[in-house]
């Protein structure tokens, strides 16, 4: 054969690779499960003894960060060139990635290593929880708890407790998720029955069926996110274990119960208790018909009344008010798509964005302009039944600041203040006040009173800030609303009932139904029988200038209602900040007016009945009269 010759191989020697004969390649050992684990690096963090592995220090160190923690050796935190809202950490929010410091951080020493801490039976039963929330029907019997607990073992009895209700709320999503699959079954069953049972398959069954499919699958669709989390007995994310008061269905309701029985408790001991229910909707209807008396006979009666207090309000200001007025509302946009377009527009780049579903959280967005050095942090107002729960759960509870002053504050709105806290604080320190950039919180209506609390709550650590309020409920104690004027700003338009509802105006409110139940029955107008009924109907069917009570009177009546109720107990709260109040004035051109004073205020310690009360909070409403003041206002 022409050509190179051919060059054999040498055969195949036999031997496995990576045996002792052939050492060529290494065999690759497999650990058992049992005997695997990865190296531990103790915490670096001052006050946390926990030993952490490489891979998992990521999410370790952000619970760190959120809660403000330092580190022993000095270091800044390992992953400081992520913000808190990057898809590393977990969260689902929009985010944009700030500039990186200029000083990298320093690799930790893995020379102090040390082996993993053995598994006590509370981590276990720990794992053994997190294994039953991602699916109940998988455990095994081994997976039990070590021991039948004794009568005094309280913890462990508590597990059973817990593991028992998690099966059970398990099996409530599990009928919801196959609803569907169990009826048809069921009507495959009626259909194959013998004839000589009772239940067979009719037209009337089918519809039944049918129906409650429907109805129980649009149920379960409506309800809230957070409510179907808490049935399928989904593990509470990060939020939800930072402040767990509202985490749960069972909590909210406790704590609206609370709620209302105290209101029940401070309102109704005014009340009569032979006074029947119809005469409280004929005070109401005998006062709306005492106002508009009012205003025809003395036109400027109201604007009187409002005059006589506080201090102007420059018109710089008032277009500085606009300004954030119009950041609280695009807090209610959803899509940060047109939240960024809008922005832009005002030269303002969003690097956060964040759509809360659950009580006790509050949507909200920050954008920066690095042309003024300023950060705006806007928080979204009431627009889902999550915000109406976190509103009712309005109990005045005590908060101790970091500065240690005791403040009392609206309790759903110090939950939703205090995540907002974990979420910002780490943030505005690290990236925004080290090169001096000014910070700027604002919000509308639930979003006001959070942005009250959040700008006490920074400012006692530390961080200035300016707060600009619309329609702030009574969020904070008589002292603190005073002590925090110099930066918190709340804005009040008209007869806004929002800001006006509270315990110490509901009483002042009852107080004033009793005077106008006296006055009627003085009068003959108590509609008690046919003949007084007719009479109140003919009363108030006309408007003219026979008051049921003078303007002195209702002036007098009042004075004395604000001496008796001084604010000062454990239930009251105010507008916080100085308080900017505006109005529409009752004359023949369309005009508007403000003055400026505190929470104490006499137009904000009582409830004005109003055929607008409720359409004076629309965000709207204050840009109109808002709009009105600057229009009207000298330079």
């Amino acid at each position: 054969m022409s050509g190179t010759p051919y060059k054999k191989r040498k055969p195949s020697s036999g031997v496995p690779v990576g045996s002792s004969r052939n050492p060529k390649r290494t065999k690759s050992i497999h650990l058992t499960p049992s005997t695997t684990s990865r190296p531990r690096i103790p915490c670096p963090y001052v006050g946390c003894d926990r030993g952490v592995t490489t891979n998992g220090f990521a999410n370790h160190e952000r619970v760190h960060l959120r809660k403000g923690h330092v580190r022993a050796d000095g270091q800044g935190p390992e992953y400081n060139l992520l913000p808190l809202d990057h898809p590393k950490y977990g969260r689902s929010s929009t985010a944009v990635t700030p500039k990186p410091p200029t000083t990298q951080p320093q690799p930790y020493d893995t020379s102090t290593q040390k082996e993993a801490a053995p598994v006590t039976p509370d981590a276990r039963d720990e794992k053994i929880e997190i294994r039953a929330r991602a699916n109940p029907f998988e455990m095994k019997i081994n997976d039990a708890p070590s021991a039948i607990p004794d009568d005094d073992d309280a913890s462990t009895l508590q597990r059973i407790v817990a593991a028992v209700s998690l099966r059970m709320r398990f099996f409530v999503w599990w009928v919801f998720e196959h609803f569907t699959l169990l009826c048809i079954a069921f009507l495959l069953i009626l259909a194959f029955m013998p004839d000589h049972y009772t239940l067979t398959l009719t037209p009337t069954t089918t519809l039944v069926v049918i129906t409650g499919i429907y109805i129980v699958r649009s149920t379960w669709s409506a309800l809230p996110k957070w409510v179907q989390k808490h049935v399928r007995g989904e593990a509470p994310g990060e939020a939800e274990d930072a402040n767990d008061d509202l985490a749960s269905p069972t909590a909210i309701m406790r704590k609206l119960n609370e709620m209302f029985n105290l209101t029940y408790q401070h309102s109704d001991d005014l009340l009569p208790d032979d006074m029947p229910q119809y005469k409280i909707y004929v005070c109401v209807i005998s006062l709306l018909h005492l106002l508009t008396e009012l205003y025809h006979a003395y036109p400027d009666w109201r604007d009187k009344e409002m005059r006589d207090e506080g201090d102007l309000v420059s018109k710089k200001e008032l277009q500085h008010l606009e300004l954030y007025l119009d950041f609280a509302d695009l807090a209610y946009e959803e899509s940060p798509t047109e939240l960024i377009i809008k922005l832009r527009t005002t030269g303002y780049q969003l690097i956060r964005h964040d759509v809360a579903t659950e009580p006790g959280r509050v949507g909200h967005f920050m954008a920066v302009n690095h042309d003024k050095k300023e950060v705006v942090l806007a928080i979204k107002g009431t627009s889902s039944v999550s915000d109406v729960l976190t509103d009712l759960v309005g109990k005045a509870i005590p908060h101790t600041l970091a500065d240690g002053k005791l403040v009392r504050c609206h309790e759903g709105m110090h939950t939703a203040a205090t995540m907002m806290v974990e979420d910002t604080q780490h943030m505005i320190e690290t990236f925004f006040r080290p090169p001096g950039y000014k910070v700027k919180i604002c919000g509308h209506s639930l979003g006001a009173g959070v942005s009250c609390l959040l700008g006490v709550f920074l400012k006692s650590r530390g961080i200035d800030v300016e707060v600009m309020a619309f329609a702030t409920p009574a969020c904070l104690s008589y002292e603190a609303s005073l002590e925090c004027r110099d930066y918190v700003t709340s804005i009040i338009n008209n007869s806004d009932c929002v800001p006006r509802v509270s315990l110490v105006n509901i009483r002042t409110l009852n107080k004033l139904f009793l005077k106008l139940d006296e006055k009627l029955t003085m009068r003959g107008l108590s509609p008690t029988n046919w003949k007084t009924t007719r009479a109140y109907i003919n009363d108030v069917a006309k408007v003219d200038d026979d008051l049921l009570m003078t303007p002195e009177e209702l002036h007098d009546f009042e004075e004395e209602a604000r001496e008796a109720e001084t604010g000062n107990d454990d239930y009251s709260l105010f507008v916080a900040g100085r308080v900017v109040s505006m109005w529409e004035c009752n004359t023949e051109e369309k005009s508007a007016d403000c003055r400026q004073m505190h929470g104490g205020m006499k137009t904000l310690r009582h409830i004005e009945v109003s055929t607008t009360m409720i359409c004076d909070h629309g965000t709207e409403a204050y840009k109109g009269n808002l709009r009105l003041l600057i229009d009207n206002a000298k330079d």
